[in-house]
Protein backbone atom coordinates (compact mmCIF):
# COMPACT_ATOMS: atom_id res chain seq x y z
CA UNK A 1 0.00 0.00 0.00
CA UNK A 2 1.00 3.54 -0.89
CA UNK A 3 0.08 6.13 1.66
CA UNK A 4 -1.22 9.81 0.00
CA UNK A 5 1.82 11.45 1.29
CA UNK A 6 4.12 9.25 -0.48
CA UNK A 7 1.60 9.59 -3.94
CA UNK A 8 2.01 13.49 -3.00
CA UNK A 9 5.48 13.38 -2.86
CA UNK A 10 6.26 11.11 -5.73
CA UNK A 11 4.11 12.97 -8.19
CA UNK A 12 5.89 16.20 -6.82
CA UNK A 13 8.97 14.43 -7.86
CA UNK A 14 7.39 13.61 -11.14
CA UNK A 15 6.17 17.30 -11.84
CA UNK A 16 10.01 18.56 -11.12
CA UNK A 17 11.46 16.26 -13.18
CA UNK A 18 9.40 17.14 -16.17
CA UNK A 19 9.87 21.06 -15.45
CA UNK A 20 13.78 20.87 -15.73
CA UNK A 21 13.64 18.57 -18.71
CA UNK A 22 11.48 21.35 -20.24
CA UNK A 23 13.91 24.07 -19.41
CA UNK A 24 16.97 22.41 -20.86
CA UNK A 25 15.21 20.81 -24.01
CA UNK A 26 14.46 25.14 -24.44
CA UNK A 27 18.21 26.04 -23.77
CA UNK A 28 19.05 23.50 -25.86
CA UNK A 29 16.93 24.61 -28.94
CA UNK A 30 17.72 27.81 -28.43
CA UNK A 31 21.74 27.17 -28.82
CA UNK A 32 20.98 24.47 -31.61
CA UNK A 33 18.67 27.32 -33.71
CA UNK A 34 22.16 29.81 -33.22
CA UNK A 35 20.29 32.25 -31.31
CA UNK A 36 22.31 34.25 -28.68
CA UNK A 37 20.64 33.45 -25.31
CA UNK A 38 21.99 36.39 -22.51
CA UNK A 39 19.26 36.10 -20.29
CA UNK A 40 18.67 34.25 -16.87
CA UNK A 41 21.76 33.51 -16.11
CA UNK A 42 22.31 32.07 -13.04
CA UNK A 43 24.63 32.07 -10.34
CA UNK A 44 26.31 28.74 -11.14
CA UNK A 45 26.38 29.71 -14.69
CA UNK A 46 28.02 33.47 -13.83
CA UNK A 47 30.90 31.57 -11.41
CA UNK A 48 31.77 29.68 -14.60
CA UNK A 49 32.06 32.47 -17.22
CA UNK A 50 34.12 34.30 -14.51
CA UNK A 51 36.18 31.66 -14.25
CA UNK A 52 36.83 31.00 -17.34
CA UNK A 53 37.23 34.54 -18.84
CA UNK A 54 37.77 36.89 -15.31
CA UNK A 55 39.39 39.91 -17.24
CA UNK A 56 35.96 40.10 -19.11
CA UNK A 57 32.48 41.31 -18.60
CA UNK A 58 30.95 37.34 -17.70
CA UNK A 59 27.52 38.60 -19.01
CA UNK A 60 28.86 39.07 -22.26
CA UNK A 61 30.82 35.54 -21.78
CA UNK A 62 27.43 33.89 -23.19
CA UNK A 63 27.39 36.07 -26.22
CA UNK A 64 30.19 33.69 -27.90
CA UNK A 65 30.09 30.04 -27.76
CA UNK A 66 32.15 27.92 -25.60
CA UNK A 67 34.86 26.52 -28.33
CA UNK A 68 35.58 30.06 -28.85
CA UNK A 69 38.28 32.07 -27.03
CA UNK A 70 36.98 34.88 -25.16
CA UNK A 71 39.80 37.78 -24.45
CA UNK A 72 39.86 41.34 -23.07
CA UNK A 73 40.48 44.46 -24.53
CA UNK A 74 44.04 45.30 -23.19
CA UNK A 75 44.96 41.45 -24.99
CA UNK A 76 44.05 42.86 -28.03
CA UNK A 77 45.02 46.28 -28.10
CA UNK A 78 48.26 44.17 -26.93
CA UNK A 79 48.18 42.32 -29.80
CA UNK A 80 47.88 45.35 -32.39
CA UNK A 81 50.20 47.46 -30.77
CA UNK A 82 47.25 49.45 -29.16
CA UNK A 83 45.38 49.55 -32.94
CA UNK A 84 48.46 50.70 -34.83
CA UNK A 85 47.82 52.33 -38.01
CA UNK A 86 50.43 50.85 -38.82
CA UNK A 87 49.09 47.83 -38.62
CA UNK A 88 45.90 48.36 -40.63
CA UNK A 89 46.11 45.66 -43.23
CA UNK A 90 42.23 46.15 -44.20
CA UNK A 91 39.24 48.73 -44.03
CA UNK A 92 35.57 47.26 -44.33
CA UNK A 93 32.53 48.93 -44.08
CA UNK A 94 31.97 47.19 -40.43
CA UNK A 95 35.36 48.20 -39.20
CA UNK A 96 39.00 47.81 -39.72
CA UNK A 97 41.47 44.74 -39.92
CA UNK A 98 44.54 44.90 -37.83
CA UNK A 99 47.65 42.34 -37.62
CA UNK A 100 48.35 41.19 -34.35
CA UNK A 101 50.70 38.66 -32.63
CA UNK A 102 49.14 36.70 -29.93
CA UNK A 103 51.47 36.19 -26.24
CA UNK A 104 51.99 32.45 -27.48
CA UNK A 105 53.47 34.13 -30.91
CA UNK A 106 50.55 33.43 -33.51
CA UNK A 107 50.01 36.09 -36.27
CA UNK A 108 46.46 36.68 -36.10
CA UNK A 109 43.84 39.39 -38.17
CA UNK A 110 41.85 41.38 -35.92
CA UNK A 111 38.71 42.72 -36.99
CA UNK A 112 37.27 46.14 -34.73
CA UNK A 113 34.02 46.63 -35.25
CA UNK A 114 33.66 50.98 -35.91
CA UNK A 115 31.78 52.82 -33.04
CA UNK A 116 29.57 53.98 -35.29
CA UNK A 117 28.59 51.25 -37.56
CA UNK A 118 25.34 50.98 -35.72
CA UNK A 119 22.86 48.09 -35.58
CA UNK A 120 23.99 46.66 -39.22
CA UNK A 121 27.66 46.13 -37.37
CA UNK A 122 26.17 44.39 -34.73
CA UNK A 123 24.18 42.09 -36.50
CA UNK A 124 27.34 41.61 -38.45
CA UNK A 125 29.05 40.52 -35.83
CA UNK A 126 26.76 38.15 -34.15
CA UNK A 127 26.61 36.57 -38.06
CA UNK A 128 30.02 35.59 -38.26
CA UNK A 129 30.07 34.31 -34.59
CA UNK A 130 27.08 32.51 -35.03
CA UNK A 131 27.69 31.35 -38.52
CA UNK A 132 31.66 30.61 -38.04
CA UNK A 133 31.65 28.68 -34.61
CA UNK A 134 30.73 25.92 -35.77
CA UNK A 135 32.50 25.32 -39.02
CA UNK A 136 35.18 23.43 -39.82
CA UNK A 137 36.72 22.90 -43.08
CA UNK A 138 40.51 24.02 -44.80
CA UNK A 139 39.21 26.28 -47.34
CA UNK A 140 36.92 28.09 -44.60
CA UNK A 141 38.18 30.99 -42.29
CA UNK A 142 39.16 29.72 -38.69
CA UNK A 143 37.53 32.21 -35.96
CA UNK A 144 40.32 32.10 -33.35
CA UNK A 145 38.54 34.45 -30.74
CA UNK A 146 36.82 37.58 -30.18
CA UNK A 147 36.57 40.42 -27.56
CA UNK A 148 33.07 41.47 -26.04
CA UNK A 149 33.38 44.51 -23.46
CA UNK A 150 31.91 47.83 -23.04
CA UNK A 151 34.36 50.60 -22.32
CA UNK A 152 33.64 54.38 -20.92
CA UNK A 153 34.17 57.27 -23.61
CA UNK A 154 33.95 61.37 -22.51
CA UNK A 155 33.88 63.10 -25.25
CA UNK A 156 33.38 66.87 -24.91
CA UNK A 157 33.47 65.95 -20.88
CA UNK A 158 30.71 63.61 -20.90
CA UNK A 159 30.28 60.26 -20.31
CA UNK A 160 29.75 57.15 -23.46
CA UNK A 161 29.41 53.47 -23.02
CA UNK A 162 30.86 52.39 -26.03
CA UNK A 163 30.69 48.45 -27.17
CA UNK A 164 33.67 46.92 -28.58
CA UNK A 165 33.25 44.00 -30.44
CA UNK A 166 36.23 42.55 -31.86
CA UNK A 167 37.04 39.55 -33.60
CA UNK A 168 40.40 37.80 -34.18
CA UNK A 169 41.06 35.47 -37.29
CA UNK A 170 43.92 33.30 -38.26
CA UNK A 171 46.13 35.65 -40.42
CA UNK A 172 46.49 35.22 -44.47
CA UNK A 173 49.96 36.14 -45.49
CA UNK A 174 49.09 35.91 -49.27
CA UNK A 175 46.38 38.71 -49.17
CA UNK A 176 43.09 38.17 -51.04
CA UNK A 177 42.57 36.90 -54.17
CA UNK A 178 41.54 40.30 -55.66
CA UNK A 179 45.09 41.66 -54.14
CA UNK A 180 47.00 39.73 -56.97
CA UNK A 181 44.50 39.83 -59.68
CA UNK A 182 44.04 43.38 -59.56
CA UNK A 183 46.32 45.43 -57.12
CA UNK A 184 49.82 46.61 -56.75
CA UNK A 185 51.36 42.78 -56.84
CA UNK A 186 50.02 42.53 -60.34
CA UNK A 187 52.06 45.33 -61.92
CA UNK A 188 55.32 44.93 -64.17
CA UNK A 189 58.45 45.91 -62.85
CA UNK A 190 61.68 46.66 -64.69
CA UNK A 191 63.69 45.40 -61.69
CA UNK A 192 65.72 41.66 -62.56
CA UNK A 193 64.53 40.62 -59.00
CA UNK A 194 60.73 41.02 -59.61
CA UNK A 195 58.68 38.08 -58.96
CA UNK A 196 54.62 37.56 -59.35
CA UNK A 197 53.07 36.00 -57.68
CA UNK A 198 51.92 32.34 -58.73
CA UNK A 199 48.57 33.71 -59.14
CA UNK A 200 49.88 35.81 -61.61
CA UNK A 201 51.74 33.49 -63.75
CA UNK A 202 50.16 29.84 -63.35
CA UNK A 203 46.84 28.77 -64.75
CA UNK A 204 47.40 25.70 -62.45
CA UNK A 205 47.13 28.17 -58.85
CA UNK A 206 44.75 29.74 -60.53
CA UNK A 207 42.41 26.47 -61.00
CA UNK A 208 43.74 25.29 -56.99
CA UNK A 209 41.86 28.52 -55.92
CA UNK A 210 39.15 28.21 -57.62
CA UNK A 211 38.78 24.48 -56.82
CA UNK A 212 39.11 25.42 -52.83
CA UNK A 213 37.06 27.78 -52.92
CA UNK A 214 34.53 26.04 -54.74
CA UNK A 215 35.00 23.00 -51.95
CA UNK A 216 34.23 25.13 -49.24
CA UNK A 217 30.69 26.48 -50.70
CA UNK A 218 29.69 23.41 -51.62
CA UNK A 219 30.60 22.31 -47.79
CA UNK A 220 28.63 25.25 -46.99
CA UNK A 221 25.53 24.48 -48.60
CA UNK A 222 25.46 20.75 -48.21
CA UNK A 223 27.42 19.64 -45.05
CA UNK A 224 27.13 22.46 -42.59
CA UNK A 225 24.45 22.11 -39.87
CA UNK A 226 22.95 23.93 -40.48
CA UNK A 227 23.39 24.95 -44.28
CA UNK A 228 24.63 28.40 -44.61
CA UNK A 229 24.79 30.66 -47.90
CA UNK A 230 27.47 33.05 -47.60
CA UNK A 231 26.01 35.70 -49.73
CA UNK A 232 29.38 37.55 -50.59
CA UNK A 233 31.60 35.50 -52.80
CA UNK A 234 34.03 37.43 -54.19
CA UNK A 235 37.91 37.81 -54.50
CA UNK A 236 38.41 40.32 -52.38
CA UNK A 237 36.58 37.38 -49.74
CA UNK A 238 39.10 35.15 -50.85
CA UNK A 239 41.92 35.10 -48.86
CA UNK A 240 45.64 33.19 -49.22
CA UNK A 241 47.80 31.82 -47.11
CA UNK A 242 51.44 31.29 -46.91
CA UNK A 243 51.30 28.29 -49.12
CA UNK A 244 48.86 29.84 -51.46
CA UNK A 245 46.08 27.65 -50.17
CA UNK A 246 42.26 29.54 -50.36
CA UNK A 247 40.08 30.73 -47.53
CA UNK A 248 36.86 31.70 -47.94
CA UNK A 249 36.03 34.81 -45.11
CA UNK A 250 33.73 38.07 -43.84
CA UNK A 251 30.59 35.97 -43.22
CA UNK A 252 29.15 38.89 -42.03
CA UNK A 253 25.99 38.86 -44.00
CA UNK A 254 25.95 35.08 -44.16
CA UNK A 255 22.83 33.45 -43.48
CA UNK A 256 21.88 29.66 -42.41
CA UNK A 257 18.88 28.03 -43.78
CA UNK A 258 16.41 25.97 -41.82
CA UNK A 259 15.77 21.92 -42.02
CA UNK A 260 12.58 22.90 -44.24
CA UNK A 261 14.85 25.02 -46.73
CA UNK A 262 13.67 28.58 -45.22
CA UNK A 263 16.37 31.08 -43.84
CA UNK A 264 16.74 31.22 -40.21
CA UNK A 265 19.68 34.32 -39.84
CA UNK A 266 18.06 37.52 -40.30
CA UNK A 267 15.92 39.75 -42.59
CA UNK A 268 18.55 39.54 -45.47
CA UNK A 269 15.89 36.89 -47.03
CA UNK A 270 13.18 39.25 -47.40
CA UNK A 271 14.40 42.99 -46.43
CA UNK A 272 13.88 45.39 -49.03
CA UNK A 273 17.45 46.93 -48.92
CA UNK A 274 20.28 44.98 -51.59
CA UNK A 275 23.04 43.46 -49.28
CA UNK A 276 26.13 42.73 -51.61
CA UNK A 277 28.76 44.17 -54.48
CA UNK A 278 27.59 45.18 -57.57
CA UNK A 279 28.73 42.79 -60.31
CA UNK A 280 28.45 39.74 -57.71
CA UNK A 281 24.87 40.18 -57.11
CA UNK A 282 22.88 37.17 -58.43
CA UNK A 283 20.01 38.73 -60.67
CA UNK A 284 17.56 36.76 -59.43
CA UNK A 285 17.80 37.92 -55.94
CA UNK A 286 17.76 41.16 -57.37
CA UNK A 287 14.09 41.01 -58.48
CA UNK A 288 13.23 38.61 -55.73
CA UNK A 289 14.59 39.89 -52.48
CA UNK A 290 15.26 35.99 -51.40
CA UNK A 291 18.78 34.88 -51.21
CA UNK A 292 18.80 31.34 -52.17
CA UNK A 293 21.89 28.19 -52.59
CA UNK A 294 21.64 29.34 -56.20
CA UNK A 295 22.82 32.73 -55.00
CA UNK A 296 26.51 31.91 -53.95
CA UNK A 297 26.67 29.76 -57.02
CA UNK A 298 25.72 32.58 -59.25
CA UNK A 299 28.62 34.58 -57.71
CA UNK A 300 31.28 32.33 -57.92
CA UNK A 301 30.79 32.14 -61.43
CA UNK A 302 31.53 35.60 -62.11
CA UNK A 303 34.50 34.84 -59.99
CA UNK A 304 35.74 32.15 -62.49
CA UNK A 305 35.38 35.00 -65.01
CA UNK A 306 37.49 37.29 -62.96
CA UNK A 307 39.63 34.35 -62.87
CA UNK A 308 39.99 33.69 -66.27
CA UNK A 309 40.39 37.06 -67.42
CA UNK A 310 42.22 39.01 -64.98
CA UNK A 311 39.37 41.54 -65.37
CA UNK A 312 36.72 42.85 -62.35
CA UNK A 313 32.85 42.23 -62.98
CA UNK A 314 33.06 46.00 -63.83
CA UNK A 315 36.11 46.95 -65.93
CA UNK A 316 36.95 49.81 -68.19
CA UNK A 317 38.70 48.72 -71.94
CA UNK A 318 40.53 51.46 -74.20
CA UNK A 319 39.39 49.04 -76.83
CA UNK A 320 35.47 49.73 -76.06
CA UNK A 321 35.69 53.61 -75.21
CA UNK A 322 36.20 55.02 -72.16
CA UNK A 323 32.43 54.02 -70.73
CA UNK A 324 32.04 50.48 -67.88
CA UNK A 325 31.97 47.53 -69.48
CA UNK A 326 30.21 44.38 -67.41
CA UNK A 327 32.49 41.38 -67.59
CA UNK A 328 29.35 38.78 -67.90
CA UNK A 329 27.77 40.31 -70.99
CA UNK A 330 31.00 40.52 -72.47
CA UNK A 331 32.07 36.89 -71.88
CA UNK A 332 29.18 34.49 -72.30
CA UNK A 333 28.88 35.33 -76.10
CA UNK A 334 32.57 34.75 -76.45
CA UNK A 335 32.50 31.61 -74.43
CA UNK A 336 29.40 30.26 -76.72
CA UNK A 337 30.83 31.31 -79.66
CA UNK A 338 33.76 29.42 -78.84
CA UNK A 339 36.08 32.45 -79.06
CA UNK A 340 37.86 31.64 -75.32
CA UNK A 341 41.22 33.41 -76.37
CA UNK A 342 39.54 36.83 -76.65
CA UNK A 343 38.34 36.50 -72.96
CA UNK A 344 41.52 34.87 -71.27
CA UNK A 345 44.19 36.98 -69.31
CA UNK A 346 47.72 36.76 -71.06
CA UNK A 347 49.70 36.91 -67.77
CA UNK A 348 49.98 33.29 -66.72
CA UNK A 349 51.10 32.14 -70.55
CA UNK A 350 51.27 34.79 -73.83
CA UNK A 351 50.08 31.44 -75.64
CA UNK A 352 48.50 29.12 -73.21
CA UNK A 353 49.33 24.94 -74.23
CA UNK A 354 46.55 22.91 -75.49
CA UNK A 355 45.75 21.76 -72.46
CA UNK A 356 46.01 25.12 -70.56
CA UNK A 357 43.42 25.92 -72.72
CA UNK A 358 41.39 22.58 -72.76
CA UNK A 359 41.12 23.15 -69.11
CA UNK A 360 40.29 26.92 -69.55
CA UNK A 361 37.39 26.49 -71.44
CA UNK A 362 36.29 24.05 -69.48
CA UNK A 363 36.50 26.22 -66.44
CA UNK A 364 34.48 29.05 -68.74
CA UNK A 365 31.99 27.05 -69.65
CA UNK A 366 31.14 25.52 -65.83
CA UNK A 367 31.14 29.66 -65.36
CA UNK A 368 28.79 30.30 -67.78
CA UNK A 369 26.26 27.52 -66.75
CA UNK A 370 26.84 28.67 -62.98
CA UNK A 371 25.04 32.31 -64.73
CA UNK A 372 21.70 31.85 -65.61
CA UNK A 373 19.59 33.72 -64.30
CA UNK A 374 17.13 31.23 -63.58
CA UNK A 375 18.50 30.21 -60.18
CA UNK A 376 16.69 26.55 -61.08
CA UNK A 377 19.17 26.23 -64.00
CA UNK A 378 22.24 26.46 -62.44
CA UNK A 379 24.05 23.45 -61.03
CA UNK A 380 24.87 22.31 -57.64
CA UNK A 381 28.49 23.26 -56.57
CA UNK A 382 29.13 19.48 -56.19
CA UNK A 383 28.97 19.78 -60.09
CA UNK A 384 31.23 22.14 -60.02
CA UNK A 385 33.68 21.05 -57.69
CA UNK A 386 33.81 18.04 -60.09
CA UNK A 387 34.38 19.97 -63.15
CA UNK A 388 36.97 22.06 -61.70
CA UNK A 389 38.99 18.93 -60.16
CA UNK A 390 38.61 17.65 -64.26
CA UNK A 391 40.01 21.47 -65.21
CA UNK A 392 42.79 21.04 -62.96
CA UNK A 393 44.49 17.59 -64.00
CA UNK A 394 44.47 19.09 -67.17
CA UNK A 395 47.06 21.46 -66.80
CA UNK A 396 48.67 18.90 -64.42
CA UNK A 397 49.42 17.23 -66.81
CA UNK A 398 51.17 20.01 -68.47
CA UNK A 399 54.05 19.22 -64.76
CA UNK A 400 54.85 15.68 -65.63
Amino acid sequence: MISHADLTRRLEKLANSAALSACSSQVNDEFEKGKVVTHSINDVERHEAERRFPAADATKAHIVPRAIELSTLSEVATATMNFSPDRKIYAGSFGNVYKGMLPDGQEVAIKRKRVDSGARGTDAFHAEVRVLSPLHHKHIIRLVGCCVMDKEEHPFWKKKIVEERILIFEYMKNGSLSDHLHGPSTSSSSSSSYSPSPVVSSWKTRIEILLGVSRAIEYLHSYAVPPVIHHGIRPSNILLDSSWSPRLSSFDVAVQVGCFGEVEAGEISSSTTVFGTLGYLDPEYLVTGQVRPASDVYSFGVVMLEVLSGRGPIFYSMEHGDGPMDLVCQALPLIDAGQLLHLLDRRPAEEPTPRQLEAADLVARTAAHCLQENGDDRPAMSDVVTRLQAALELVRCDDE
